[in-house]
């Protein structure tokens, strides 16, 4: 893994540690050439980030072949697009996982069993530290791949700390409520319950995807000026229409005193988009034109450039 940082940083290092080695020895009229190799290589230090992640926009990193297989197999719109949108998928993939920090909790911040694949952090692998499994970060990545996938801005910068516990949890803003998902914008943080969240995308008959739920809560949350359509009166019985899943159930399901119909609305779009267009063509038209894509066309979703 290429950090350009450190290496442009490398150099200023090791003339400020000759420059050192110099004023050890007593020779202080080194002194006015470690501030000037001091400054620069500040900058590099605070900048660092900005510049790895510049480095990495137009080389991004590779996914290793393993973590490929697993969204191959597991994520169904990946595996329809061409070879083409695949490629960029991956590199937005890798991008995700580079600009977001991932926090487990509970058991899955205590390591992984012998059977368990996951993030090691060697330098060999193009993947980020920590002991999360792969299955879990993967999913998690590529649910808000698919959503930001027709935007040139493709990451959620105002949700960029994400949470996983293994199952239901309770948080300060819902004490009493062991819920699956939620997001928290004062703090920037976006929360997972992992089972049911892998359950959308392992099981044969597709559970709700509180992954795409709750991306669409963010994402609804981190673009406040855009103009979203009216859902109509009838919204939740659409909903129902579509995928069997009514307010009850759904309510029931995540586990919260109030859920919006629009983050549920998003969600459906991208998972039920066949039952989505027929069942509300004109919504379904608004958010193709809000997310640059049409789900119903698996190959190429993307509606011409990105915007």
């Amino acid at each position: 893994m290429i950090y350009p940082s450190r290496i442009l940083l490398a150099p200023f290092v090791m003339i400020i540690a000759y420059i050192g080695y110099q004023l050890f020895e007593g020779r202080s009229e080194y002194l006015p050439y470690l501030i000037l190799a001091g400054i620069p290589t500040i900058i590099l230090y605070f900048i660092g980030n900005e510049i790895d992640w510049w480095w990495w926009t137009k080389y991004p990193p590779k996914l290793a072949t393993q973590f490929t297989n697993l969204l191959r197999n597991h994520v169904p719109f990946y595996a329809a697009l061409s070879a083409k949108e695949k490629k960029r998928f991956q590199d937005r993939v890798a991008l995700f996982l580079k600009g977001n920090e991932f926090m487990p909790m509970a058991e899955l911040a205590m390591g992984l069993d012998e059977d368990e694949v996951g993030y090691t952090g060697k330098s060999s692998d193009d993947v980020p530290k920590g002991t999360m499994p792969a299955d879990i970060m993967l999913i998690i990545a590529a649910t808000c791949t698919q959503m930001t996938f027709g935007l040139k801005k493709f990451l959620l910068n105002k949700f960029d700390h994400i949470i996983v516990y293994p199952r239901p949890f309770p948080s300060p803003s819902h004490p009493k409520h062991f819920h699956l998902c939620e997001t928290f914008m004062e703090d920037k943080v976006i929360m997972f319950a992992s089972e049911p969240l892998l359950h959308y995308y392992t099981s044969k008959q597709k559970a709700y995807s509180i992954g795409h739920h709750e991306y669409g809560n963010a994402f609804e949350k981190n673009y406040p000026k855009i103009n979203w359509p009216d859902m109509g009166k009838d919204i939740w019985a659409n909903i129902e229409r579509i995928s069997g899943y009514g307010s009850d159930k759904i309510h029931q399901y995540i586990n919260l005193p109030m859920i919006s119909a629009r983050p549920v609305s998003i969600s459906l779009f991208f998972t039920h988009s066949e039952e989505f267009k027929t069942t509300l063509p004109n919504l379904y038209k608004a958010y193709t034109k809000i997310f640059n894509q049409d789900p119903t066309n698996s190959h190429k979703p993307v509606i011409g450039e990105l915007i």
